[in-house]
């Protein structure tokens, strides 16, 4: 799916800011048996933004999300952190993450495949997205794309 992202009006003097929603992204695990140790991620991260009149590329890092699980369970998935552009301060002090989608980000996380695979074996997540520029960008279309991943790994 596709989505467009719409400018917030007055959000800030020092950026222009856009703001819409990742469509929902489902994970079914369908396997009747799973290995003890595994567990299962989704991470995203955004192309440069392209203009499509020639404009200067947006850079991934001013494309923040901030995931939400939309399957309610009891906490055998769990949703990543909410990561900031690179023009907002970060949430988290000791180790800075206010890079954007500039590289593989969490979306959702199950910590033990087997437990999710139980209790529900579907799930369901999707994220607020902002993206925000300098008010020197030049006006006009851009597109990117968010590639999602998932990964199954062991402990």
């Amino acid at each position: 799916d596709s989505e467009t992202l719409t400018e917030v009006e007055g959000a800030s003097a020092d950026y222009r800011e856009f703001t819409g929603a990742l469509p929902d992204v489902t994970v079914t695990d369908t396997r009747s048996e799973v290995p003890e140790g595994q567990f299962w991620y989704v991470t995203g991260q955004a192309s440069e933004f392209v203009g499509a009149e020639g404009q200067a590329p947006i850079t991934p890092d001013h494309l923040g999300w901030a995931p939400a699980l939309v399957t309610e369970g009891n906490g055998e998935v769990a949703p990543g952190e909410e990561v900031p552009t690179s023009l907002d301060e970060s949430t988290n002090p000791s180790a800075p993450n206010n890079v954007g989608l500039a590289g593989e980000e969490l979306l959702q996380l199950a910590l033990d495949s087997a437990e999710a695979t139980a209790a529900n074996g579907s799930w369901t997540a999707n994220a607020d997205l902002t993206l925000k520029t300098p008010n020197d960008v030049e006006g006009g279309s851009y597109s990117s794309t968010v590639t999602l991943s998932l990964f199954e790994d062991t402990y």
